[in-house]
């Protein structure tokens, strides 16, 4: 039985409740998301922040309204790729097992740019595989940060903890560097495809 694992979804301003816009389906892969929300982003893009029905797989709600403000669309996309296309989980101690999976990239992308239904600019469409590797430094360098600084923000469960998740984000954001090109084709594939 194929699993639902990306799930699109934006807030309708006139409902005010999540709808979804496109889901892709693939066996064994971790779920994956993003939100639109007509120029307000969530800014932690995660699918742990959205409360997902087991029967129907929709969105249910938005459960970490916290960090939705302003923004920029390729913090959104690219913090979604950090936690959605990596291979591993964000604290796996093997770095031999963190990739940036292109196969889900591609999905993600696809769906992304069927859910904003031709709302970005090329500009912002464009830059979203740098959203990607930004947004996963950024991560990994607020992990080493908070490691540096006796682990006050991020929850731990063993000393290294943030150390060993700022060493996943780096080897993360070398994969991407190495898969760039793949990464700006797969962008440019479906850019033109939704505008």
């Amino acid at each position: 039985m194929l699993e639902n694992v990306f799930l699109a979804v934006s807030l309708s301003p006139s409902m005010r409740r999540l709808r979804p816009l496109i889901i892709t389906s693939s066996p064994g892969v971790s779920k994956v998301f993003t939100f639109w929300v007509h120029f307000k982003y969530n800014n932690d893009t995660k699918l742990n922040n959205i409360l997902i029905d087991d029967k129907t797989h929709e969105g249910i709600c938005i459960i970490d309204l916290d960090t939705v403000m302003p923004g920029l669309v390729v913090n959104d996309f690219g913090d979604s790729i950090r936690f959605g296309a990596s291979t591993a989980l964000e604290d796996e101690k093997d770095l031999s097992k963190v990739e940036c999976d292109m196969h889900l990239f591609e999905v993600y992308t696809k769906g992304f740019l069927e859910g904003c239904q031709g709302k970005l600019t090329l500009s912002e469409i464009k830059a979203l595989p740098i959203g990607a590797k930004v947004m996963t430094f950024e991560c990994g360098m607020r992990f080493l940060t908070d490691y540096l600084q006796g682990d006050t923000y991020f929850k731990i469960q063993y000393p290294t903890h943030n150390l060993v998740r700022c060493r996943t984000q780096l080897k993360l954001v070398s994969d991407m560097e190495k898969k760039w090109d793949q990464m700006t084709a797969i962008v440019h594939q479906y850019a033109y495809v939704h505008q």
